[in-house]
Parts: C-alpha cells; sequence; structure tokens
C-alpha cells in the first residue's frame, strides 16, 4: 500500500490530489489546495492505513499549446506598491516564473512575460540569461516554504536551461 501524491500546475495554484492505493485499486482519493492541507492529510492517512511508502507525481501539461498563457495582470499605483504586491505574492510569482520558463523553453523564446502591469501594455519581462537566476532564486523560497515539488520542477529546469548552455557555448 502507498500514497501518491499527484500535483497538477497547470493553473496559477497548484492542486494537490491525494491517493491511497493497494497493490490494485484506489482505496481512497481527494484533493486539497495548499501545502498545509496536503502534509495535514498525508499524515493522517499515513497514520489511519500505517503507510510508509509515499510517491509524488508532476502532473504534467499538455505541451500542445495553441498560445503562450497570459501573464497575471498586477494592479499598481507606483513603483512602491509594485513591490508590495511582488514581496506579498512571491508564492504566486515563483509558480509563474517556472511556467514562463517552461513555455520559454517550449517555444525557444529569449524573453519571457512573467507579469502584465495594469492596463498599461507594459510587461515585467526577463531574458534567457537572467532565467537560472530567477529560477535558484525560486528554489531558495521553496526550499523554505517546504514547496519541495516547486524545488524539484525548479531544478529540473535549471538543468535544462545549464545543458542548453554546455552545449551551444563549447569555445569560450
Amino acid at each position: 500500500m502507498k500514497i501518491i501524491i499527484q500535483t497538477d500546475r497547470s493553473e496559477i495554484k497548484p492542486k494537490y490530489k491525494v491517493l491511497v492505493n493497494d497493490d490494485k485499486d484506489t482505496i481512497q482519493e481527494q484533493t486539497v489546495h495548499t501545502i498545509e492541507e496536503r502534509d495535514s492529510l498525508v499524515w493522517k492517512l499515513v497514520q489511519i492505513y500505517n503507510v510508509e511508502d509515499i510517491e509524488f507525481v508532476e502532473i504534467k501539461k499538455a505541451k500542445q499549446r495553441i498560445r503562450l498563457s497570459e501573464p497575471p495582470v498586477v494592479d499598481f499605483e507606483d513603483e512602491e506598491t509594485l513591490i508590495e504586491f511582488m514581496k506579498d505574492n512571491i508564492y504566486l510569482l515563483c509558480n509563474r516564473l517556472m511556467e514562463a520558463v517552461e513555455e520559454g523553453l517550449y517555444y525557444n523564446l529569449n524573453t519571457i512575460k512573467v507579469l502584465a502591469l495594469g492596463d498599461t501594455g507594459v510587461y515585467l519581462t526577463s531574458d534567457r540569461k537572467d532565467w537560472v537566476n530567477g529560477l535558484i532564486t525560486a528554489t531558495n523560497y521553496f526550499e523554505t516554504v517546504e514547496d519541495y515539488e516547486g524545488c524539484l520542477i525548479a531544478n529540473s529546469l535549471i538543468k535544462q536551461l545549464r545543458n542548453e548552455t554546455d552545449t551551444t557555448n563549447l569555445c569560450y
């Protein structure tokens, strides 16, 4: 018997489906929306079913997209309120950065749109050369909030970007 935690990051905030499986069937299934709810549920299920095997599964987004995702729109009055928004919504920003980098890799973009700044038509963007540093920052944040799936995804993207650099910049 084991517990399977499926993380779906197809929307801005992830969803966690927690399943208890015996060898053949799903005994229990529940979806939660925060890490705290997920962890609480998992530990209850561990105690109820006396399970030691826990498996994390990332649900991959469909690779076939018609168009790029739209960045979240941030309404702000001035630079100070924009910075305040960013401080208060670091989880959203880190997840959005990962989503935008995934799209950037898939579509081989040099610049990604992270946020739309109100209805100004202006975007907060990131150049490809800066993606690794942004993902390292996201990884550090995910470690502090114990979102280890976020760490895994960010590290996977970092690895892809570093492998890309290693193969394309053989001569300096």
